[in-house]
């Protein structure tokens, strides 16, 4: 399979793996930058900046990666019930 068929199959986790990367990068920015600044008022222009679209990115993104989690272990136990459902007349066939 090549990386763009992968990446459109999994657009969710790589979009959200992505956004946490970004989210970490904007609060290590924005510590840089708070530690660096010796005003209040820009101390709090950078924490809310940073730090709160930071948290957000690290937010959005933590859910779009458990949501792919999730939809892949759905994915396996709707495999599991159709295997279930397909074999069960063999085994109710082969118990009489």
């Amino acid at each position: 399979m090549d990386l763009v068929t992968w990446l459109r199959a999994n657009w969710d986790r790589t979009l959200g793996w992505c956004l946490i990367g970004v989210g970490a990068a904007l609060l290590v920015l924005g510590t840089v930058r708070v530690a660096d600044s010796f005003y209040l008022a820009d101390q709090l222009s950078y924490l809310m900046s940073a730090g709160l679209g930071g948290l957000g990115c690290l937010a959005v993104g933590t859910g779009l990666v458990v949501a792919a989690a999730l939809h892949d272990e759905w994915r396996a136990l709707d495999g599991l019930e159709r295997l279930a459902r397909e074999t069960a007349p063999l085994v109710e066939r082969n118990g009489d």
